[in-house]
């Protein structure tokens, strides 16, 4: 019997290790699990080759002057800005000026990505916009990006922000994901999308592809319905995942209304 119990004992004593040695080492490597850069050269990248490669207080995009109309592009987690190039072939059908954001800690940037860097990045372009002065603002992001773009329309409004896969916060879904851990005591790079667009008032789309497994559907609803936005409209995409919303046609149709209307 004593034997039973002192198993019992070294057993319950692993799991508690194992649990808080896993624990320990989502604090300690969480930006590595919500950052996936690659080794892109922002200078050499054949989708934005007809695009000005811009540094503006640290902070890198790509840039395009075509109208006094402008759009803002902030981009998801993986890779880097010069892989939205499939972005850029749908702005570029519209005489719409262009940024598309590159953040710190990518596109072989020495530093490493971090919620704070990103804000850093944000204010820069922020800047850049205010000393453009354009007519006319739409900011869109994807996905972590969506995070992203509604911090900055929580300090500068655009006419129209577009939301591509987005989350209520970064914070819900990893709780989800990771439901064993006190994720929430522990979690630091996360952006609040219902905190930062509590008081936007301008016209907001958002669209979510049913499929997405990344950041489920149910995320972006809770979203959607949390904001009182008078102008709001939500576009659920059949047969879409994470990836695959800008490659569809009910995604394309409404963005060329919505910039007919502009």
């Amino acid at each position: 019997m004593l034997n039973y119990k002192k198993k019992i004992i070294q057993i319950l004593t692993i799991i508690i290790i194992l649990y808080f040695s896993i624990l320990i080492l989502f604090t300690i490597f969480q930006k590595d699990l919500v950052y996936y850069p690659d080794n892109q050269d922002f200078n050499n990248c054949k989708a934005f080759e007809d695009s000005e490669k811009i540094t503006y207080n640290g902070t890198r995009f790509y840039y395009k002057e075509k109208s006094d109309q402008l759009i803002v592009i902030y981009h998801g987690n993986a890779r880097s800005a010069c892989s939205r190039g499939y972005i850029k072939e749908i702005i570029d059908q519209y005489d719409l000026s262009y940024i598309f954001v590159e953040y710190t800690g990518y596109s072989n940037d020495k530093n490493k990505p971090s919620k704070k860097a990103i804000i850093s990045d944000i204010k820069n372009v922020n800047t850049f916009i205010t000393e453009l002065n354009p007519t006319k603002t739409i900011y869109l992001g994807e996905s972590i990006g969506t995070g992203v773009v509604s911090y900055h329309a929580s300090i500068n409004e655009p006419n129209t922000l577009i939301l591509v896969s987005p989350f209520d916060s970064i914070l819900s879904v990893a709780k989800k994901k990771f439901w064993m851990f006190p994720v929430k005591l522990v979690f630091k790079e996360n952006f609040d999308n219902i905190n930062s667009l509590k008081n936007f008032n301008n016209k907001l789309i958002i669209f979510h592809g049913i499929d997405d497994k990344t950041v489920p559907i149910s995320h972006s609803k809770e979203l959607f319905d949390t904001l009182q936005i008078e102008s709001k409209q939500y576009v659920k995409i059949d047969n879409a995942g994470h990836n695959d919303v800008f490659n569809t046609e009910e995604f394309n149709v409404k963005f060329k209304k919505l910039i007919e209307e502009i």
